[in-house]
């Protein structure tokens, strides 16, 4: 039997293409660019993990808290007048820790400051009421630094100043115009050799403000002579190094017509305000001198009764 292989090779040619045709009939790969993106899912399933972890670790934070920790975040609360924070605090106290001394002396701490809220508007409306005739006035103050006291108030044509054996230096006033005048002794406390000296200004009331008459200068009551005058020696009573306590004269030039203004106050500074100073070719050349922003062209009953108040009335004159 004779075999025709030309024949045999078609056949079999044919059913490798008829397996080729089949086989791409089947699927064909996925194309990278065409596979879904998981990456974001994943990043998305990161953060709220995360977020989670954060709210866990804190409330892990919040209730490991003891009922000190609490107690003191309460008590620094009142003490920047965040009473909404306070009383966080405190109910949190009463959850956790109701029978608990911090519990009980946190909402001790809450009663105390708001009766002394209370009491502070009790005042404030007094003060509204009554206006600057409810200010205490005092001739003496107590600083971080010195004492003040000071004398009484007069009116003159001339300020006298810097005296040394029977000689004195005065300015006289202007036409039509005085010298409001008193003395001030100032006491440096211990170990201070160089304070800066308070402030004072004189005042009228004019309704429910007061209003700036001038500014005090403040000079040198006396000198040892008139070598120390010059500055050509150092004068010891002159001089908070060497002794505590040094006499000052204040003045301030205002018209005719605003010696008449009443009620007339004046205003002090409860810290130093006014500094030493030193000109050689000045006599004196010792001075002192300085800006107290405090004593403001226009003041109001709230100046002299906020808690951090730094004015203070000296005097007033009906």
């Amino acid at each position: 039997m004779s075999i025709n292989l030309s024949t045999s090779f078609k056949f079999t040619l044919s059913l490798a293409a008829v397996a080729g045709l089949l086989l791409g009939c089947g699927e064909k790969p996925i194309p990278a660019e065409a596979k879904p993106d998981k990456s974001a899912d994943y990043q998305q399933q990161i953060r709220e993990l995360t977020a989670e972890r954060d709210r866990l670790k804190a409330e892990v934070q919040e209730l490991s808290r003891s009922p000190s920790a609490i107690l003191a975040d309460l008590t620094s609360a009142l003490a920047s007048k965040d009473a909404s924070k306070a009383e966080k605090a405190q109910a949190e106290l009463e959850k956790r820790f109701p029978k608990t001394a911090e519990a009980a002396d946190g909402k001790k701490q809450i009663a105390t400051y708001r009766d002394g809220l209370a009491k502070a508007a009790a005042e404030e409306h007094r003060l509204a009421a009554l206006g600057f005739k409810a200010l205490p006035a005092s001739l003496a103050i107590k600083g971080p630094a010195v004492t003040a006291k000071f004398g009484d108030l007069s009116f003159a044509a001339r300020f006298v100043m810097d005296r040394y054996d029977d000689t004195y230096h005065y300015r006289d006033a202007d036409r039509d115009t005085k010298y409001a005048v008193m003395s001030m002794s100032v006491t440096a406390g211990k170990g201070v050799s160089n304070p800066d000296l308070p402030g004072a200004a004189l005042y009228w009331a004019d309704g429910a403000t007061l209003k700036k008459l001038g500014d005090f200068s403040v000079e040198f009551t006396r000198w040892e002579s008139y070598a120390t005058y010059l500055g050509n020696y150092s004068d010891s009573r002159n001089d908070f190094a060497k002794v505590q306590t040094i006499p000052f004269a204040l003045g301030v030039q205002i018209t005719d017509e605003e010696v008449k203004k009443r009620p007339l106050y004046v205003v002090a500074t409860k810290e130093g305000c006014i500094g030493r100073r030193y000109e050689r070719f000045r006599n004196p050349p010792d001075y002192y001198l300085g800006v107290c922003t405090p004593l403001k062209s226009t003041l109001t009953v709230k100046d002299f009764t906020d808690s951090d108040g730094k004015l203070a009335v000296i005097l007033r004159r009906d």
